[in-house]
């Protein structure tokens, strides 16, 4: 249709051509689909239209990026852009209308249609193209290096499908040609962030361009994010540091450099934060919203975080409740129903902490933490049933690398707690099979248990002895790993002692030993009535020997 049709006319191909993945499409995400599959149903719709309006072609593209399917999005954008094009060199008053600096001359239209979105989806973009940088610096340089340039467009094609190891060799390939173009190389160094290894070739790149002086503020930036991600956190914050001051003295500072500005502050929030030096952090996030460009929710959640570790819960639930009117994405908007949930935990609040956590997990079907911290609410509550359930939810449906010995011991404490006693047998005897390291004695602990309460007392007793030899380098799992608070060995060892006297007095107490009964006896003194009785038994029996001689 004409684009002509629309009132706001001038407002529209504004966004488009100057902002045009600036948009904040999360805002889409929240007024009409919170969900993929909620988002696939909205593209079918959409589809289904005879005729699809401007808006309906702007949201299939976003929809296509929301989901993924870059190269759908990239023709809606490259008609959309072609058709603008038209109508503006066929209207004057919105030729005049458009921002500073924007042209849209058909000649140079094809050149930049894949190029538009590129910041927007790039982790490690450190600037936004201008139009010199998406029709080339100059005719000049175009003509005189027009190979490299080649290499440096199918570079940037690549960067913006995310095939960043193609990418880096483009621009490699650019580099060659050219060697000392910073262009080319500040952008091989974007390839390789995003690579996400071979850090130190990031960084020897980043020196380099540093000596350069190209873009230096966001060089600053980059080298601070290359520590970071190798956990230098104190190289990082120097790097930092000099970048916020570069900006400082570059006052009045354009829109990409408010959004550096703000980054900056918020990778130095999340140094703190891995300092666990909280409340610097939250100071930190905290004044972010004042800088002319921030990142609200982001920076929402971030402080939400830095407040729960504060104990100050009620006020974290806030923070968490204003980034959950307009999260980044879906996962975003699934980590902050999590964090949600944990504080109403913390307040003892166990319904409301499970409506969050269920929230949370109806999200995404890969939801890790979140099915775990359900367990741990419903154990909290004691519903085992509901709690066994879940566990066999994460076993059934997450990826297996998640699946530690632990959730899987877990599973097992739980058949215990809902008196599943022979399918407990079974499934720590196939366990013992599988895993004959340091966890064994955990795991032949919670067999003897099974054992036990299938009656099968004398076969326990051996797996009770075997523990209470080593039950101080025990390592713990399942349940006792499931709470926070420190769990007392010695107060398990007592039980496990009160379960061997159960087990002897209900086989053989004339098989009571010496040791068995200085056990007895410790039970006997801490107020265990059934270990009195069983000594009582064995001294009466066995009449030459006395109570206390062991």
């Amino acid at each position: 249709m004409g684009i002509s049709e629309h009132e706001n006319i001038e407002s529209i191909i504004s966004k488009v051509v100057e902002h045009f993945l600036d948009i904040q499409f999360e805002e889409f995400n929240e007024e009409f689909f919170e969900c993929t599959d909620q988002w696939e149903r909205g593209i079918l719709y959409v589809k289904s239209k005879s005729n699809l309006t401007f808006i309906d072609r702007l949201f299939l593209a976003l929809g296509f990026i929301h989901l993924s399917k870059y190269n759908s999005a990239e023709k809606i954008i490259a008609n959309l852009i072609l058709d603008l094009s038209k109508e503006v060199n066929q209207n004057e008053n919105l030729r005049l209308n458009l921002p500073d600096g924007v042209s849209l001359s058909i000649e140079d239209t094809s050149n930049r249609i894949s190029l538009f979105s590129l910041n927007k989806l790039s982790r490690f973009s450190f600037y936004k193209h201008n139009e010199e940088d998406l029709v080339y610096e100059s005719q000049e340089n175009e003509f005189q290096a027009s190979d490299a340039y080649h290499f440096f467009r199918e570079g940037l094609r690549y960067l913006y499908h995310f095939e960043y190891d193609l990418a880096e060799q483009f621009f490699s390939q650019a580099l060659k040609i050219d060697p000392e173009n910073s262009e080319f190389r500040f952008h091989k160094t974007i390839a390789i962030l995003n690579e996400g290894y071979e850090t130190d070739k990031a960084l020897d790149d980043l020196k380099i361009l540093e000596e350069s002086e190209y873009k230096l503020q966001f060089v600053k930036y980059g080298l601070a994010l290359c520590y970071y991600e190798s956990q230098y956190y104190d190289k990082a914050l120097s790097y930092l540091d000099e970048a916020i001051v570069l900006l400082s003295l570059n006052q009045p500072l354009n829109l990409e450099e408010e959004k550096l500005l703000s980054k900056c502050y918020y990778l130095k929030g999340r140094i703190f934060q891995n300092f666990e030096l909280w409340e610097i952090a939250y100071d930190i996030f905290s004044n972010i919203n004042k800088l002319p460009y921030p990142i609200p929710s982001s920076i929402n959640f971030q402080i939400g975080l830095c407040l729960e570790k504060l104990n100050r819960v009620h006020e974290a639930l806030e923070s968490f409740e204003k980034a959950s009117s307009n999260p980044r994405d879906i996962f975003s908007k699934q980590k902050i129903l999590e964090r949600s949930a944990r504080c109403y935990f913390s307040l003892k609040e166990y319904e409301m902490a499970l409506n969050k956590v269920k929230q949370a997990i109806s999200i995404s079907s890969y939801c890790f933490e979140s099915r775990l911290l359900m367990v741990k609410i419903l154990v909290t509550k004691k519903d085992y049933l509901k709690a066994e359930k879940a566990v066999r939810q994460i076993i059934a449906l997450e990826r297996q690398d998640d699946i530690t010995l632990d959730i899987k011991i877990l599973l097992g404490d739980l058949l215990i707690k809902n008196q599943k006693f022979q399918k407990a047998r079974e499934y720590f005897a196939q366990l013992i099979q599988e895993y004959k390291t340091e966890e064994s004695a955990y795991l032949k602990l919670q067999y003897g248990i099974s054992l036990f309460h299938i009656r099968k007392y004398r076969e326990s007793i051996q797996f009770f002895n075997d523990f209470l030899k080593v039950y101080q380098n025990v390592k713990l799992y399942g349940l006792n790993r499931l709470n926070d608070t420190k769990f007392d060995l010695e107060t398990m060892r007592m039980n496990i002692i009160s379960l061997k006297s159960k087990a002897i007095a209900a086989s053989q107490p004339e098989k009571l030993n010496s040791l068995d009964c200085r056990e007895l006896n410790e039970l006997a003194e801490s107020g265990n009535m059934e270990a009195e009785i069983l000594l009582i038994r064995y001294c009466t029996q066995k009449p030459n020997i006395s109570r206390n001689q062991n």
